[in-house]
């Protein structure tokens, strides 16, 4: 009987899976988004189905190991873990610093335990990557009470894609100055020295950072106290996970795919926001690194859209570097012209395949 790894990334409208050969080097054998109406089981029992009716499995027992996303590792997490009944009480404890994206990672690993009992259970942390971070990077200037008694500090997000763009650079390059920008719904920016983050933009939560989809990034902490006394801390943080960001800023949408195609002002500006910020981070994590040699373009915005890395690009070049106009507006891998100095680079994002190598490496 042929052995197979499933990855699932569960959110709260959507759930992510692919399937991988068993074997060493599995290849990705099929992969697919679900919409979550309500129901995350019905979702799941459908995923299942899916597999069974396209072919791919013959048997729910071929499924050997479930692999999961879990967005907050907190500091305990920082390897891929088998998840048992204890562990799981455990990974309870980590909803309260990711509540909107914890809670359901959690969900659909119990769900999945339920309806494949036969199958190893493994939690992946999207945090785990950005342990290498230094002292001096993730802690902030609060008081020293704040860490110790509740964990404040930063702890940076996106690693698994982070690992997926390594992997998939040559090894050679994997020892360079490299800035990798994933850039989706939910963004962020990561800086890589010698194969390990020393900063990355999201902090004790997504929140942090870039402009995002409806997520604010960077803002004054004064302002969430003074919008609160007009109406409540609860609504405040919601509108700042759900309203903000490109939706905030143009009042019309969180898909950039969208803002491309308006011409009005709103629109523009929130384009021209996102590239702003975009290029600060790159400017600040050019200096941390003490120079760059690639840049990473990643995520759906990373990946497709052609007009912001080109206005980003624009924008850094007193630093060297020369786009390849043709390549860029075609998605091409490298999008530098000969002469750059930094080698810009489109990659797609492939967490599934980081999850199910960890998955692989972890039960052997």
């Amino acid at each position: 009987m042929s052995r197979k790894i499933l990855t699932i990334n569960t959110g709260s409208s959507s759930l992510k899976y692919a399937l991988f050969a068993g074997g060493a080097g599995g290849m990705k054998l099929a992969s697919g988004l679900i919409e979550v109406k309500r129901d995350h089981q019905a979702a799941l029992k459908l995923v299942l189905g899916l597999l069974q009716q396209e072919g791919l499995i013959d048997d729910l027992a071929e499924i050997k190991a479930v692999g999961h996303r879990f967005v907050h590792g907190g500091e305990k997490y920082l390897q891929p873990l088998l998840v048992n009944k204890k562990e799981l009480a455990e990974l309870g404890r980590l909803n309260e610093l990711a509540p909107l994206h914890n809670p359901y990672n959690l969900l659909g690993l119990k769900l999945m335990t339920k309806l494949l009992p036969q199958a190893k259970q493994v939690a992946v942390f999207d945090t785990a990557f950005h342990a290498s971070l230094p002292e001096k990077a993730y802690r902030y200037a609060i008081p020293q009470e704040w860490y110790k008694r509740y964990g404040i500090r930063r702890y940076g997000f996106h690693g698994l894609n982070c690992q997926a763009v390594l992997a998939n650079l040559p090894a050679a390059w994997r020892r360079r100055k490299i800035i990798i920008c994933h850039l989706g719904n939910g963004c962020s920016i990561t800086a890589v020295k010698q194969g390990k983050g020393i900063d990355t933009s999201m902090g004790f939560t997504p929140l942090e950072g870039l402009v995002m989809g409806t997520r604010s990034g960077d803002l004054d902490p004064a302002i969430i106290p003074y919008l609160a006394k007009q109406s409540s801390l609860q609504r405040v943080m919601e509108q700042l996970e759900k309203e903000s960001g490109l939706l905030g800023l143009s009042g019309r949408s969180n898909d950039m795919r969208v803002l491309q195609q308006r011409k009005d002002k709103q629109s523009k500006l929130a384009r021209a926001v996102f590239a702003y910020r975009l290029v600060k981070y790159i400017g600040a994590y050019t200096a941390a690194l003490g120079g760059v040699e690639i840049i990473v373009f990643s995520g759906g915005i990373g990946e497709y859209d052609w007009e912001i890395r080109k206005q980003v690009i624009a924008d850094l070049a007193y630093l060297g570097l020369k786009l390849d106009e043709q390549k860029n507006k075609q998605n091409q891998t490298v999008i530098s012209r000969r002469g750059s100095r930094v080698k810009l680079m489109v990659m797609p994002a492939d967490e599934a395949m980081v999850i199910a190598r960890e998955v692989r490496n972890l039960l052997g």
